[in-house]
């Protein structure tokens, strides 16, 4: 059956009413939900941290080797899976290997000619 007479707007004259009261549980839900209080200030501690003396070229030079490594890792992972496991090891593989090939790169341009 359908409405003919839509219902009145709401108004906030009338506190004690069951409307009043639903849109009163509908804000303290959404304020909950979308509007979460901030969490404490925690601060957990670092497991790694870099001296802020590095330099940007010895940076990427570490960065570099690190990708190696993972590059390593993941094809020796790979080697040792089969399916779908190995597929998603050597897409991370490749992933790992364009990344160790840019900062390569980028190590090569700051270097003089």
């Amino acid at each position: 059956m359908d409405k003919v007479i839509p219902d009145p707007p709401f108004t906030f004259s009338d506190s004690s009413s069951a409307q009043a009261q639903k849109y009163a549980a509908y804000k303290r839900a959404l304020d909950h939900y979308l509007s979460p209080a901030p969490a404490p200030d925690t601060v957990e501690p670092m497991l790694f941290t870099v001296d802020p003396e590095t330099s940007f070229e010895s940076a990427l030079v570490h960065t570099s080797s690190l990708l190696r490594c993972a590059s390593a890792t993941a094809q020796e992972a790979g080697e040792r899976l089969e399916g779908t496991e190995q597929t998603l090891v050597i897409s991370v593989l490749h992933l790992v290997d364009m990344a160790r090939a840019m900062v390569d790169r980028a190590v090569e341009c700051m270097q003089p000619r």
